[in-house]
């Protein structure tokens, strides 16, 4: 078993002793995610090409689907996919009306080293902005990628919060202020 279907098989255990019924899929299973070579240089790192949700429609509205974010090539092979990327492509394609990432930062910043200076509600455009300024780099650049590209696949609104405050998915779903940033089209 991969490290990635341990952690998958993992989560939907920890899900279970909560009382929540999930499943644990692979990118690989009915081609729900299929990809390709992100480049000879990574190897088996891949960039998605297509996600086929089918598999996820049959699933009772009372399972919770956990992916592992293993893609399927043309003939079979496994590739590796950046997991936030794999959550938004798959939120895209269900058209998704929220995706929360949940990350051990409070949000955007508008300056990296102030944890007061927080983006509570940006555009693509904004980020986009943000990005060739140089604020938006590093570890961050790879998720906020990821937030566009949920976006532009059609899921509504995507929030990045902190998930080592207490509460956050609450604090961040059912309060009008929220506790990390909210990023629109």
């Amino acid at each position: 078993m991969t490290l990635a279907g341990k952690v998958n098989k993992n989560i939907v255990a920890e899900l279970g002793t909560l009382g929540i019924r999930a499943v644990g899929l692979c990118g690989k299973d009915s081609h729900l995610i299929e990809a390709e070579a992100l480049s000879k240089e990574y190897g088996q790192v891949g960039k998605i090409t297509n996600v086929n949700v089918h598999i996820l429609s049959t699933l009772k509205a009372d399972f919770v689907p956990v992916v592992s974010s293993i893609g399927v090539g043309k003939n079979g092979e496994a590739y590796n996919i950046n997991a936030d990327l794999a959550a938004g492509a798959i939120g895209g394609a269900l058209k998704a009306e929220k995706l929360l990432f949940l990350t051990d930062i409070d949000g955007i910043l508008k300056d990296p080293s102030d944890s007061a200076s927080l983006i509570k509600q940006i555009t693509v455009k904004e980020i986009e902005a943000l990005i060739k300024k140089g604020v938006i780099k590093g570890g961050m650049l790879p998720k906020v990628e990821a937030c566009i590209a949920a976006i532009k696949g059609g899921i509504g609104e995507v929030l990045i919060t902190n998930g080592t405050v207490p509460h956050a998915i609450l604090l961040e779903l059912f309060t009008a202020e929220g506790v990390g940033t909210m990023i629109t089209a």
